[in-house]
């Protein structure tokens, strides 16, 4: 089975456990301190993924670290994804588990690259309209790329909403080539 399969089938176990038992804003947390420490700690990244490193330390490791900080349940389905041999797929099955999360409560991460800096006012209506859109409360992420000229481009997961002068260019660019073929 590919990994991305068996990392959506445990963060999806996840999610429902934590559901369940109504823990779901606290498994949330946990998830994003264990996916952040991970990201930030190529060290303990490292030591999970190793195979010479034997199971029951690994599991000490993370005791070590979080016992004090996440909820028992949280701990203990790192620990199940260790005894199953999967723990070089722990910071995919992470990141999935936090994407399910934002899916399940509603949410939709947007990555907006924009030519120049958005008024509030300018921030507000493109929310306004892509939470109508998307059926979803989004949350916009900014970014400067002046190769845009003018305009914005939006991105939710592998949807591209281009609004941009540069786009416009080149669809235009296009037009002109059909037309100038169509002369000859």
């Amino acid at each position: 089975m590919s990994e991305i399969k068996v990392s959506n089938r445990y963060a999806l176990a996840l999610i429902e456990m934590s559901v369940e038992k109504k823990i779901f804003e606290r498994v949330q947390k946990d998830v994003l301190l264990f996916s952040d420490t991970l990201n930030k700690n190529r060290n303990l990244l490292v030591a999970m993924v190793n195979p010479v490193i034997k199971p029951v330390i690994k599991k000490n490791i993370l005791k070590e670290i979080f016992s004090k900080r996440v909820h028992p349940d949280t701990l203990s389905f790192l620990n199940f994804i260790i005894d199953k041999g999967r723990e070089n797929l722990m910071q995919s099955v992470s990141e999935r588990f936090l994407e399910l999360a934002d899916d399940y409560q509603g949410i939709a991460k947007v990555k907006v690259r924009v030519a120049f800096e958005f008024a509030d006012d300018q921030k507000k209506l493109l929310k306004e309209k892509l939470d109508k859109i998307l059926n979803k409360h989004s949350e916009l992420k900014f970014s400067l790329d002046p190769a845009l000229i003018g305009g914005f481009i939006a991105q939710v997961g592998d949807t591209l909403f281009d609004a941009s002068i540069r786009h416009q260019l080149d669809l235009l660019r296009k037009e002109f080539k059909k037309g100038s073929k169509a002369l000859n």
